[in-house]
């Protein structure tokens, strides 16, 4: 569902980055810079400050394009145009720039134009670091400014914040194009209908409600409801249920420092030993099956029993003491972030 502020302003068709044509001539950007409506009506309405903020970051969006030796699109605002031109006389050699550097000059762009918030700490080297061979939704391999389906784009799990760390994902075009500006519950609801739609199956939405689980929570992560972890992300925001479930696959895949000791220790305590232990073993037998996380809790009988033992942990109020024993496991594995006041939440992501 859309929120109030999204159904006044244009669909951008789908979110921030699509297909990457990046090169660094102008008309390679200029396809990508038409998808996105420009509402400058929306900007006449800002507070004066927050207009001059606005041209502040196009100004600065104008300059590390020309930094890099890159033309900002043919359809770019004065302010960016500005940029451009007075920078380029500085940087008579640009610095290098690889995909990475023109994915995050192009989501600032695309970004900035919808007047969304991004986050200082969104870099072209944060980009490199969430950078995945395999879309985690569709699980084709990703391809890089082929103007294809299968091009890697970056996008916001929670549709109701900013481009910040632990909001956001790569995937394939085809994937955030499908996704647009549904939420987790539409998402879900998808997942939940075992046909195709949208150009994704089932099994691919339920992929994607398991991305946006964490963000789509990240204020009140108690409410959150329980959904297998089919797809990992780095450095993604996760509940407490995620959470466990992570350490159970990392403790059976190995490598990754996770004892199961002191949740075997708690399961026995609250009286769930019994129905951890199956879970384990189940767990232990799909993998050495060589069943792809994707597909381990995925299976509905591990699930229920996953349920089940998680429902003792709320029950017995042990959930807190249960992630706790996870924590290095988390940090080793994804590094986790924490969402705060980059994500824009009061304002849902935009800068106003």
């Amino acid at each position: 569902m859309q929120t109030a502020m999204e159904r006044q302003r244009p669909a951008p068709g789908f979110d921030a980055v699509a297909s990457e044509r990046m090169a660094p001539s102008s008309r390679s950007l200029c396809g990508l810079a038409t998808n996105l409506t420009h509402t400058p009506s929306a900007r006449l309405e800002r507070p004066a400050c927050s207009r001059r903020a606005a041209d502040r970051t196009g100004f600065a969006i104008g300059w590390d394009y020309a930094a890099h030796g890159l033309r900002p699109p043919e359809s770019a605002p004065d302010i960016i145009v500005q940029g451009h031109a007075a920078a380029a006389p500085r940087f008579p050699a640009p610095k290098d720039h690889d995909r990475f550097v023109r994915k995050w000059l192009l989501l600032r762009y695309n970004a900035w134009r919808r007047g969304r918030l991004v986050s200082e700490e969104v870099t072209p080297v944060y980009l490199r670091s969430i950078d995945v061979v395999r879309c985690p939704v569709t699980l084709e391999r990703l391809t890089h400014a082929t103007g294809t389906d299968s091009d890697w784009s970056v996008d916001r799990l929670n549709n109701d914040a900013g481009y910040a760390p632990g909001n956001l994902a790569v995937m394939s075009t085809r994937a955030n194009r499908a996704k647009w500006t549904q939420g987790f519950a539409e998402v879900s609801a998808r997942a939940a209908l075992e046909t195709a739609s949208e150009g994704l199956s089932a099994a691919e939405w339920s992929r994607l409600a398991s991305l946006m689980l964490g963000p789509c929570f990240a204020e009140d992560a108690e409410r959150a409801p329980l959904h297998p972890l089919l797809a990992l992300a780095p450095q993604t925001v996760r509940t407490a249920s995620q959470q466990l479930q992570l350490a159970l696959l990392a403790h059976r895949r190995g490598g990754l420092g996770c004892s199961l000791g002191k949740l075997k220790s708690l399961s026995a305590e609250i009286g769930a030993a019994q129905v951890f232990h199956r879970l384990v073993k189940r767990i232990r037998r799909q993998c050495e099956r060589g069943e792809p996380v994707a597909v381990v809790f995925r299976d509905g009988q591990t699930f229920l029993l996953f349920t089940d033992w998680f429902g003792a942990l709320q029950a017995h109020g042990v959930v807190v003491r249960a992630e706790s024993f996870t924590v290095r496991t988390l940090e080793r594995a994804l590094r986790p972030c924490v969402y705060g006041g980059a994500w824009g939440l009061d304002t849902l992501g935009y800068a106003v």
